[in-house]
């Protein structure tokens, strides 16, 4: 007697993208008691070349990457920024710009007179970095409360770039160099810029970065040392050395100096504590060291060592010539800087972007950073990026635009020119004592603490970086950490994460890890695997080693002999439910694998050497353990590749051509219909009772088998090893083919398993008859 089906309700099959031209199937109509009259749309799929494809492909490269078409408004502020925002200012912000530029002018003076020493070069460099960068940017830049001027690790990189030229047998050499690091700095920033490459910010480890300016700022702080004792040392670019030349040079020290910076430090870190940001700290202690090396030169005649004579007046525009040799000298150094600084500065504007809800265009940033640093090459200023601390300042003063930032340029243009007298008597040991508060919040053991906490690994590529910037120089640490941190990456490529499957008891059908899961057991015979990675060449061996051990562990272990009883395969006419009751007490005893599930949810990818890795290894396993490979949750390119590499072009596109996603309640029903309607094997045949063959065994919802088959029919051969399903003949003649049996596709791990148990009790079965 015929069993009767349930009516399909209408279904659309839903094509793949590229199959616009193929008709498409409404709907199916309700299946009658007879397949007589079953009435189905008949549709013809044509074949789509591998030619038509790659010019699909094409076209869709061109229409994503042609240069869209813009009117002279849209360019105009996507160059140029300030012309969409400066027409839409409100008055209403004026007040908190302009409070804010002056604020944050008040603090840059000091700080860049003191990053100018840093970078070995006299103080109104920073100055002249302070003021021209910050209009440029305001024209440019897509931030509107970033403050640029001078920064610390950047100016530390660069007495590491330089340290081939001695700055004080040298001082116009050495200058000259520095303003031409700047130069190069600014086109390679703007070539990436208009390239597109803003997402280089992705290639640098947080951990790298992190790790490097905390050994950057135990850098400066020991390179202060000498300033702050109030004597001067010879540099060196290796922080060990540099420290060793304090130390043998510690007779020289000036206790007037000392006492003076040590005050100014302590008066600068309690102001930080207690008082709020936009208070001008810097500022006040500076004009309170220079008022007291004042006091002690005039009536006590002791000389501190002091800023002396700046220079009045604006920067003169001013062309430098350039030399090859020297271009080739400072390269390198200055890609780091370019990369550094625009990491840093990208990081504090995506910080303040997320809180105030604007937009920050990365590639645009780097067009900004590039031309102030031509510009700035200009006006004989120095690196200039933006700073956390003054953008920090700038922010709880009130900015709301670059408006803050022309404020600050033109006030420290006015300084320049009218209060140069009054920098002369600035100590250089407050000078030091400013760079010191500024950086030793970089020196913050937390961060390294958290990732040893969180991950070894992070932390391992964090210490290595640290270490080697103290112990060798700045950009050798720098570059060696991005190395290491790239490696990493590749060797956990290379070594993903695996762990084997088992069903949870409190929770049927759903599949976890059995090492972090008490409740998961697995089945006896059954071995359900997860590799948590895309397969391509570098981790297709890993992933082959693995798998076969995990099966060796399993073989070699003792068996409950009570875990050899079969399942009546007459019971198997119950449900699932039944099946799973009898295994309950046995799915956890160790034995022998017979069956494999490859759990390929996590795999996005796979190349064409995975492709024949997998096949390699599921003929290894058949041949040598008689062990049959069943593949769940595959998805489609992944399952396209290796269809290609097994079976062909032509069984690929005839897949797409008939593929039909449902929920697994309506897959059964649906596939079936495409399976008679196409004349291809896309569902196993259902089970018969063997004692009453006419009556068939309703197919449960986890059997589902997402991929059909080949419509070439492959001859059964001769049973080995207990082989007797048809099944499992198919099987291997397709492994011996080196090629893949549609009825290895399942939707599910729940899928895979259930129809895994079935093929085992009936093989059991067999074998007893």
């Amino acid at each position: 007697m015929e069993e009767k089906r349930p009516p399909l309700v209408d279904m659309e099959v839903v094509m793949p993208p590229s199959s616009n031209s193929w008709s498409k199937i409404d709907s199916i109509p309700e299946m009658s008691n007879s397949s007589s009259n079953t009435s189905l749309i008949e549709t013809e799929h044509p074949t789509v070349t591998s030619a038509q494809n790659r010019m699909s492909h094409a076209k869709e490269l061109w229409h994503k990457w042609k240069p869209k078409k813009q009117s002279p408004i849209s360019f105009l502020q996507s160059w140029l920024p300030i012309s969409s925002w400066l027409p839409n200012y409100k008055l209403v912000w004026l007040k908190g710009d302009v409070i804010a530029g002056l604020t944050t002018a008040v603090m840059a003076i000091p700080q860049s007179m003191a990053y100018a020493t840093v970078a070995g070069v006299p103080p109104v460099y920073g100055l002249y970095a302070a003021c021209i960068p910050p209009l440029v940017y305001a024209l440019f830049g897509t931030s509107p409360q970033l403050a640029v001027a001078p920064v610390a690790v950047q100016c530390i990189i660069l007495r590491s770039v330089l340290s081939f030229v001695d700055n004080v047998s040298e001082p116009d050499r050495y200058l000259h160099l520095a303003i031409l690091t700047s130069l190069i700095t600014g086109i390679f920033t703007f070539v990436c810029g208009i390239l597109r490459l803003g997402y280089v910010v992705t290639f640098f480890s947080p951990s790298v970065i992190k790790s490097f300016n905390a050994a950057s700022g135990l850098v400066i702080l020991v390179s202060q040392l000498d300033s702050l004792l109030g004597y001067s040392t010879k540099r060196s670019e290796f922080a060990i050395i540099q420290l060793v030349n304090v130390i043998s040079s510690i007779h020289k020290t000036s206790w007037q100096a000392v006492l003076i910076g040590t005050c100014g430090m302590a008066i600068l870190v309690l102001m930080q504590k207690k008082c709020p940001p936009w208070i001008p700290s810097a500022l006040i202690v500076t004009v309170l060291g220079a008022l007291a090396a004042f006091l002690l030169d005039t009536y006590a005649r002791v000389l501190v060592p002091v800023v002396g004579m700046v220079p009045a007046g604006l920067p003169i525009p001013r062309v430098r010539a350039v030399y090859w040799e020297d271009v080739t000298a400072v390269l390198p150094g200055a890609i780091v800087m370019g990369l550094v600084g625009y990491m840093s500065a990208f990081a504090v504007t995506e910080k303040y972007a997320e809180v105030y809800q604007y937009t920050i265009d990365p590639n645009q940033e780097l067009v900004a950073f590039g031309l102030t640093h031509v510009i700035g090459w200009f006006f004989q200023g120095i690196d200039a990026f933006g700073g956390l601390s003054r953008t920090v300042v700038n922010v709880q003063a009130g900015a709301h635009t670059q408006v803050a930032g022309i404020i600050t340029g033109l006030t420290i243009l006015l300084a320049l020119q009218f209060l140069t007298t009054f920098l002369f008597y600035i100590p250089k040991s407050i000078l030091a004592a400013v760079i010191i508060s500024a950086v030793y919040q970089l020196l913050d053991p937390r961060p390294f603490i958290q990732l040893y906490r969180m991950k070894k690994q992070d932390f391992a590529v964090a210490l290595v970086t640290s270490a080697l910037t103290i112990f060798t120089t700045v950009q050798y640490g720098l570059f060696i950490g991005i190395g290491f941190s790239l490696f990493m990456i590749v060797y956990r490529s290379a070594h993903p994460h695996w762990t084997i499957l088992g069903e949870l008891s409190y929770k049927p059908g759903t599949f976890k890890s059995v090492r972090r899961y008490r409740g998961a057991r697995q089945y006896g015979g059954i071995l359900i695997f997860r590799f948590d990675a895309s397969l391509f060449f570098a981790n297709i061996q890993y992933f082959q080693k693995t798998l076969i051990k995990q099966i060796d562990k399993r073989g070699h272990m003792e068996v409950d002999s009570d875990a050899e009883d079969t399942v009546q395969y007459a019971e198997f006419q119950r449900s699932r439910a039944d099946v799973e009751a009898h295994f309950d007490e046995h799915r956890s005893v160790p034995e022998p694998v017979q069956f494999v599930v490859l759990d390929f949810n996590p795999v996005n990818d796979m190349d064409v050497s995975a492709s024949h890795g997998i096949m390699t290894l599921q003929r290894r396993l058949w041949e040598q353990h008689s062990i049959l490979v069943f593949y769940a949750g595959v998805k489609g390119p992944v399952r396209d590749t290796l269809w290609r590499v097994t079976g062909g072009v032509q069984g690929a596109e005839r897949y797409q051509a008939d593929l039909v996603h449902y929920l697994p309640s309506e897959a059964i029903r649906a596939t079936e219909a495409i399976r008679r309607f196409s004349g291809s094997a896309a569902f196993p045949q259902q089970p018969t009772d063997p004692d009453n063959p006419s009556h068939s065994i309703e197919p449960q919802e986890s059997q589902l088998v997402e991929t059909p088959s080949s419509d070439a029919h492959t001859p059964p051969i001769s049973s080995q090893q207990g082989i007797t399903t048809s099944l499992e003949q198919t099987y291997v003649a397709c492994v011996l083919k080196n090629q893949l049996h549609a009825d290895q596709f399942f939707l599910t791990v729940h899928g895979a398993v259930s129809f895994a148990l079935a093929q085992r009790t009936s093989s059991q079965r067999a074998a007893q008859t």
